[in-house]
Order: structure tokens, then C-alpha cells, then sequence
């Protein structure tokens, strides 16, 4: 009993949760309708409830460690916590378990390579896990988490084919869990065009840079008045719990608005719109209605309400394909590139499975990865107001040479040399995806053990090619290596020759924010863009300085919840489901006096 109820508990016997959830889940009305017949299908192949995993369940899971016919283990060639005196497997799941739970995996890492390999960040290791694919009953087995950069871009460039983690949370086979090479190929060039700087973003950037203007006013709004009257340029308020802003208990700086805001919540409320607007080409009132609400679902386990909008949103991009158009049919009929990535999501031959898998994948790290990277980058900002003056300054130039100081073009953004080493360096100090990305070796392969002995990865392993450990490697990247400085000893290919941008995957065997070709992030030069474009009106207009706990930089952490942002120190916040914050201070500038 106890192990059918681990496993095979369906989506009716978690009835309970979900309308738990969906109480404190549902913050803006009733949730959308939907399908019925498509919200059975998703419900039914949903991923399974996340329970405890216990140290009761664990003996009765099958242990896929050890070859049966070879007795090849990968934890007796790789260092790791099973190689400690009298290690005991079970204990070792859970507490890898509890810290994935806490968003610490990638500090769990850390801990490991210090305990067991001398601290070398260069180290690659071993753990046992418990792995859950879709329709099958979870296993234990062993993750290699590489970090040494004679292994990562080799191994990541060689074997596409991910591991079933992703698949059996919500995306399906969708283009980011999609399992099988050949089919995954396909999803990628299907989707590609939305994404090509020139016949795609650029046509976009209008309305990128239309939401940025916009998003000026909403952040004075937020500082000034509150969560109250924060989204007048928006359809409807905040979320009622306030956590997004507080009367700042600290000294304020000088000239600084009455309100700390929560620039988390901030820039993912305004990378959300940027991607809602831009990329799916939906409506403000849509945007406006689903914004705050689906942020909060992502962080719900199995909410209803999340389900609902995902449903929703295929079938709306189902239902106005006739609005939209992809780069390539704007090019044959002359009309304007609108919402390519609804097109595309609606025009595939693909299952509603994996449609909404798609538009779960796009909804969700299509925002996420990019709010908390302009997150960490004014973390950094506030810590060094130096940086923070000359990137200003930058941006001061760039709309003294803006005919239209509102505006900009595609090409535009290639003079802000600066911004992207401040990015850059953000990307390698704060990667957004710390836990890199999760592969399955397709052919027998090797990496590199103890004493730079070569280590066999017989086919089926599963390896995690993290970015946590070698983005903060001393040997890779000097002893400054956990400060902040963007003018460091990039390498070309990781700043693009100091370009200012460019479309090529910034990538070397140290670096990698995006993952490596040919499987990187798809998103990557849409996420380029709108970090640029909200950066430009965002320090234009304000300054910012940390405040309440996040004063004390040294007690400022990661928390990694598939992306990392800040955890939130707030005291007395206790509706935050992401669990992650940072609360700053918003200082006007007089910008067009410096000009």
C-alpha cells in the first residue's frame, strides 16, 4: 500500500491538494475554462503528486545502480558522498532529496566536491538518485554532475537526448524534455524562426520596447504609492498579499521614492508581459489578468489553476492563428510579424499534449530565466554604485544618440558594449539555471576521475552538466572569481567580441549560461533583447540602492527552484510562494541633465 500510494496516485486522489491550492492559488477570479475533453487528457497524463519521499518507500523502489550483468557501478570510479566511511545509500536520496526541496542543489554540490574531492571545482562527481519518468514506476539510480570543462561542452555537444525529469514534471515532450533526438530536431527547426534576430525579434521589438517604456511608470507607481496603485498602465492591481513592496524600514537614500520594492517580483511581472505581448501575441487584458496569478501557479504544486491557464492559452492560440503570423509568412504576404510563437505552437502537427507542454516550457522559462538575471544584475548594481554610475552613463550615451529618445531599433542595441559584460558577468557569477542541463548518454562515453584518470559512462547513465561550480571555478577564472566585475578577462566567444550583441550562443568550456549547441536555449536572443530594452528605461530613469535585510550582502543567497533568484528575507512575508525576493530602494535621476 505504501508503495502504490508513492507511485500510482492518481490526479482524483489528490482532489484534496488541488482545491487546497486553488483557494490561496486562484488570485485574480475564476480560473479559465478551458477544454473539458483537453483538461481530462492533460489530467490524466499529468505528472504524478509530489510526495514525501521517505525512508520507508526507498526499499521498495527497483535499485538500478549497479550493471547486473557487469557489476559496473559509477559511484565506485567517481567521488561523491557514497565513498564516505559507512555510507548508507537511502540516507545519502534523502538528504540530496531535502536539499532539491530547499532549492540548495546546487550548494549540496558544492559541499560534495569540498568534502570528498579537496575542494575542486573541477572535480566531476557522482550521487544517487531517484528518477521518475512518465508512466513508469520511479527508480533509483546514479546522476554524474560534471563540471570539469574538458568534459562539459564535449559530452552536452555529443548526447542530446535528456533525462525523463523534465518530461514527467508538466512538459511532456515538449522541445525542452523531448526525449528523442530525431523528434526533438524537428520541434527545433519548427520553432527556430521565431527566434532570428532579424526577420523575427527585430519586427517584435516595437512592442518589447513599447512595455519597457511602460514599465518606468509602473516601478515609480509601485516605489511612490504601494501595491495599491501600482499597476495603473496595467488592467488590474497586484496581488492583494503585498509583497512586493513595504514602507522601507531602512534609511532611506537620499532623494529615494517612500516605498522598497520588491524588484524581483518586478521584473518578472514585467519579463512575463514582455513575453505574453511580444512572443505570444496576446492582449494587455490578458496579460494583465494572468500575470500575477500564473507566476504564483509555477510555484504551486500541481495547481489547478496553472493547468486551467495552460489549456486555455493553447486553445487561444489555437483560436486566433488567423491573427498571428510567423516570420516566414510575413515575408510571403507582406503583413507584420505578430505573436510567432503562438503560430508556430498552433500550426504544429504536434499532439495537444505536446502543445501544451510547449506553451508550459515558454510560459514559464521564457520569463523566468530573464527576471532573475536583471534581478541578480541590480543586486550586484547596489553593491557596486561605481558599476552602477558607469552603466548608467552608457545608457545616458545611448539615448543622447537616439533621434527619438523613446525608441530604438534591433541594431541599436549593439552599443551597449558595458551592459553586456554586466549581463555576462551576472550570467557567470548568478547563472539562472544553475543545475545546467540534464542529459542521458546515448553511446558508451568517459569524463574525467580522480588524478585525471579516464572514467567510463556506459550508455543509458544519466549526467547533469551544471553551471554552478565551473561559472565559480578560481582555476578557470582567477582568484577573483565570486566578485563582481565585468571587466574581467572575458574570452571572446563568452562577450561576442565585445560587439555589444550578436546571435551566436555565448559559450567556451568554462561558460556556458545557455547550455551548449546544439541543444541550447532556444530563447536566448529574445532574452538578449528584453534584458536590454527594460535596462535601458529602467536605469535611465532610477538608481537603486538595497534595503531591509538584503543590506547585509553576505547573507544574500540563491535559491534554486529549477531557476535561481534571491531567497526572500523579508520578515513577516508569508504569502510567497516562490520564496525568493530582493528588496531594493528606487532613486529617480534627472538623466536628461547629464546630457
Amino acid at each position: 500500500p505504501m508503495f502504490s500510494n508513492f507511485v500510482h496516485l492518481s490526479v482524483r486522489s489528490s482532489r484534496a491538494h488541488r482545491q487546497g491550492a486553488m483557494a490561496s492559488d486562484n488570485r485574480s477570479g475564476c480560473p479559465l475554462a478551458g477544454d473539458p475533453t483537453k483538461r481530462r487528457i492533460v489530467e490524466r497524463t499529468y505528472p504524478l503528486p509530489v510526495h514525501e519521499l521517505t525512508a520507508e518507500v526507498l526499499p521498495l523502489l527497483e535499485d538500478h545502480c549497479r550493471d547486473p550483468v557487469t557489476d559496473y557501478c559509477i559511484t565506485d570510479h567517481l567521488p561523491g558522498p557514497l565513498q564516505a566511511p559507512g555510507a548508507d545509500k537511502d540516507q545519502v536520496i534523502l538528504e540530496y532529496n531535502a536539499a532539491d526541496k530547499q532549492g540548495s542543489t546546487h550548494l549540496y554540490w558544492q559541499r560534495v566536491q569540498d568534502e570528498f574531492c579537496g575542494g575542486d571545482r573541477s572535480a566531476n562527481i557522482a550521487v544517487p538518485i531517484v528518477s521518475r519518468e512518465r508512466g513508469k514506476r520511479p527508480i533509483v539510480t546514479n546522476q554524474v554532475v560534471l563540471s570539469h570543462p574538458d568534459d562539459c561542452m564535449r559530452i552536452a555537444s555529443r548526447h542530446v537526448r535528456k533525462q525523463p525529469n523534465f518530461e514527467s514534471n508538466g512538459f511532456f515532450d515538449s522541445i525542452i524534455s523531448d526525449r528523442q533526438p530525431s523528434h526533438w530536431r524537428k520541434q527545433r527547426k519548427h520553432f527556430s524562426e521565431a527566434f532570428m534576430p532579424i526577420q523575427s525579434l527585430a519586427r517584435i521589438l516595437p512592442v518589447t520596447v513599447a512595455r519597457a517604456r511602460r514599465c518606468v511608470e509602473r516601478l515609480r507607481q509601485l516605489a511612490t504609492h504601494g501595491d495599491a496603485h501600482a499597476d495603473a498602465n496595467d488592467s488590474v492591481p497586484l496581488s492583494s498579499s503585498n509583497t512586493n513592496t513595504v514602507a522601507s524600514a531602512s534609511v532611506p537614500a537620499r532623494g529615494a521614492l517612500p516605498h522598497a520594492v520588491n524588484m524581483n517580483d518586478f521584473f518578472l511581472h514585467e519579463t512575463q508581459a514582455q513575453l505574453q505581448l511580444a512572443l505570444f501575441g496576446e492582449t494587455e487584458e490578458f496579460m494583465s489578468k494572468t500575470n500575477d496569478p500564473v507566476r504564483r501557479a509555477f510555484h504551486i504544486d500541481r495547481s489547478e489553476y496553472l493547468r486551467d491557464f495552460l489549456v486555455d492559452l493553447v486553445e487561444r492560440m489555437e483560436g486566433n492563428r488567423d491573427k498571428h503570423a510567423t516570420p516566414s509568412e510575413a515575408l510571403a504576404t507582406g503583413c507584420p510579424v505578430h505573436g510567432p510563437v503562438s503560430k508556430l505552437i498552433a500550426d504544429s502537427d504536434e499532439p495537444f499534449e505536446t502543445k501544451y507542454g510547449n506553451a508550459f516550457i515558454f510560459a514559464f522559462a521564457g520569463h523566468d530565466t530573464t527576471g532573475h538575471t536583471l534581478t541578480w544584475l541590480v543586486f550586484e548594481l547596489c553593491r557596486h554604485p561605481d558599476i552602477q554610475k558607469r552603466l548608467q552613463r552608457e545608457v545616458d550615451e545611448f539615448w543622447k544618440g537616439q533621434d527619438n529618445q523613446d525608441t530604438f531599433e534591433y541594431d541599436d542595441l549593439q552599443r551597449l558594449p558595458l551592459m553586456t559584460r554586466c549581463i555576462m558577468e551576472t550570467l557567470r557569477l548568478w547563472p539562472a539555471v544553475p543545475s545546467g542541463t540534464y542529459r542521458e548518454i546515448q553511446f558508451d562515453d568517459e569524463c574525467v576521475g580522480p588524478g585525471g584518470t579516464k572514467v567510463r559512462l556506459p550508455k543509458g547513465t544519466f549526467v547533469q552538466i551544471s553551471n554552478w561550480m565551473r561559472h565559480r571555478n578560481p582555476t578557470l577564472w582567477g582568484p577573483d572569481v565570486l566578485e563582481f566585475n565585468p571587466d574581467r578577462d572575458f574570452r571572446p566567444d563568452e562577450v561576442w567580441g565585445d560587439q555589444g550583441l550578436a546571435a551566436y550562443n555565448p559559450a567556451t568550456e568554462r561558460f556556458s549560461p545557455f547550455t551548449f549547441q546544439p541543444r541550447d536555449c532556444i530563447g536566448k536572443n529574445f532574452a538578449h533583447m528584453e534584458m536590454r530594452a527594460i535596462l535601458l528605461f529602467v536605469l535611465r530613469d532610477y538608481s537603486f540602492d538595497l534595503s531591509g535585510p538584503y543590506r547585509d550582502t553576505g547573507a544574500v543567497f540563491g535559491v534554486n527552484k529549477g531557476t535561481m533568484g534571491p531567497a526572500d528575507l523579508r520578515d513577516g512575508i508569508v504569502d510567497n510562494p516562490s520564496g525568493m525576493a530582493l528588496q531594493c530602494q528606487v532613486i529617480p535621476r534627472q538623466w536628461q541633465a547629464s546630457l
